[in-house]
């Protein structure tokens, strides 16, 4: 008589635990693809921002190097300025001395 009160209760209970490990297993594969999901979105954030910061600094990187041509274009003729300056001053100085020497002899 036992027996026969003991079966249905160990099946109840095998039966109980079968659903709650399909309950934990479909939950887990939930979590699981929620977590993937989240990954993925999170990757292709990362993915868009790291893009248009290079684009970004590429943009930069081609302003400075232009103004950087530019400051050297200036800096050519700044040379070539000065360059003329110390002739002119040079033919002065030299023009002074040369006056300087007639009128003292």
């Amino acid at each position: 008589m036992q027996l026969l009160i003991q079966i249905p209760l160990v099946g109840a209970f095998m039966w109980f635990v079968l659903k709650q490990q399909e309950r934990d297993a479909a939950e887990r594969n939930d979590r699981q693809e929620r977590e993937a999901a989240e990954r993925k979105e999170r990757d292709a954030a990362w993915q868009t921002f790291l893009t248009d910061q290079r684009a970004a600094t590429v943009t930069a990187l081609s302003e400075v190097s232009r103004e950087l041509g530019k400051v050297a274009d200036h800096l050519n003729r700044l040379q070539g300025t000065v360059e003329q300056h110390d002739v002119i001053m040079r033919e002065a100085v030299h023009e002074m001395r040369r006056s300087t020497d007639r009128e003292g002899s």
